[in-house]
């Protein structure tokens, strides 16, 4: 059993791992929307363009707010303020 596997390690532990079994393209390719497969450690295609909370995109002009996986990649309060008065008005 691969590190990665091993459910009675930490989270860090095991994500460091699947990476060091991912190629860098491979690693990248997760960043993209049509995140790509890297069967040997166990990720499936995925289209992320779902991933954010947002009118009607596909018409024309639409509002896009991050969901958590945005937010949390973030790392700015300052970014985290500005939703939040672009959201409540304060």
């Amino acid at each position: 059993m691969e590190k990665y596997q091993d459910e009675s390690l930490s989270f860090e532990k095991r994500a460091r791992n699947m990476v060091d079994h991912m190629t860098l393209d491979e690693c990248a390719a997760q960043m993209l929307f049509e995140a790509g497969k890297a069967e040997h450690v166990g990720i499936q295609f995925y289209n992320w363009w779902n991933e954010a909370l947002h009118g009607v995109a596909r018409c024309g002009m639409a509002t896009v707010f991050p969901q958590a996986i945005g937010m949390a990649a973030a790392f700015e309060r300052r970014s985290w303020k500005a939703f939040k008065v672009m959201v409540r008005g304060t």
